[in-house]
């Protein structure tokens, strides 16, 4: 029996781009950033869609804008996202 080896190689190589080596993976904190700053800029430009109605009504924003809600520990990690998005 053989054993196949295992070649680990390191994240910061995976992530750079096709041209400079790596395998263009994106990397995902960056790509979860770009997402709830998106999120967050829905929530305080369209009240009038259901979801940022819904999410603000959970969170008890009311009229008020996101940077002025409390961060609470209890929050999902949604909220905590949106908070720091």
């Amino acid at each position: 029996i053989t054993r196949k080896k295992l070649h680990t190689i390191t994240w910061f190589k995976l992530s750079k781009s096709k041209k400079e080596g790596g395998m263009g993976i994106k990397n995902n904190k960056y790509f979860n950033i770009d997402f709830m700053m998106k999120v967050t800029w829905e929530i305080c430009t369209k009240n009038s869609k259901l979801w940022v109605q819904m999410v603000c009504k959970k969170y008890m924003c009311g009229n008020l804008s996101i940077l002025v809600v409390a961060k609470r520990k209890n929050n999902s990690n949604f909220w905590h996202g949106v908070y720091n998005g």
